[in-house]
């Protein structure tokens, strides 16, 4: 982290690479009477509490004690102690006697949010049927209306990896769930020209759709905590 002279200025640091990494509702405790927690902060359903240590040498086992004990004040699920530093031996053996989280040299691990997951299962569901759909509209003769099953078999593909590889930004949320509504409209189009009815793929397109929008209402609300 640069441009950082103290622990104060540290902990606002933590609090911006935690927001980076996936926290939310992260915040900063007010510097007298924190109990030993400079950061409260939200991931996967958890809430943790965290200890910023800013420091020239290994921290030791005092910031594991009191991060531990004001883990439980602040009624908190999980607790953390993050440095700039290395932490010392005895330090190390308490936090694995006591659960407490070690994140050294700045190293916060990146939380994926449950609905990312979710979206990134889904991304790579659709991509393996993108690629099933186009192995067969473009590899057999005689498919009725080919050209247009051979589109959809690409945008298959095309929304799946965007769901799968772009879910930080809003646009890539946006972009899979119209890929998933035209699939949708495209489904319906071409089960209809070849048989009159309505196909079960068109309604499952039309289910991971309703399950973006979902994560899109999500994905907003954690980015205005």
């Amino acid at each position: 982290m640069k441009a950082v002279t103290n622990g104060y200025c540290y902990e606002y640091k933590c609090a911006e690479l935690l927001r980076k990494h996936g926290f939310s509702k992260v915040s900063i405790t007010k510097s007298s009477g924190d109990q030993g927690v400079d950061i409260i902060a939200y991931a996967n359903g958890k809430k943790y509490a965290i200890q910023c240590k800013f420091y020239s040498s290994p921290v030791g086992n005092s910031a594991i004690q009191e991060v531990y004990a004001g883990a439980k004040f602040y009624n908190c699920d999980v607790a953390a102690v993050i440095t700039n530093s290395t932490f010392t031996p005895a330090a190390v053996a308490l936090a694995n006697a006591t659960g407490v989280l070690l994140w050294p040299n700045d190293n916060v691990p990146i939380q994926m949010p449950l609905h990312h997951s979710l979206m990134r299962t889904i991304g790579v569901l659709t991509t393996i049927f993108g690629a099933l759909c186009a192995w067969g509209s473009f590899s057999f003769d005689g498919i009725k209306y080919s050209t247009l099953q051979q589109f959809e078999s690409i945008l298959i593909i095309v929304t799946g990896i965007i769901a799968l590889l772009n879910l930080k930004k809003q646009i890539a949320w946006l972009l899979t769930l119209g890929g998933y509504l035209l699939l949708f409209l495209l489904s319906l189009i071409i089960s209809w020209l070849c048989s009159k009815t309505f196909s079960l793929t068109s309604f499952i397109f039309l289910f991971f759709a309703i399950i973006t929008y979902a994560n899109i209402l999500q994905f907003k609300k954690q980015h205005l905590q």
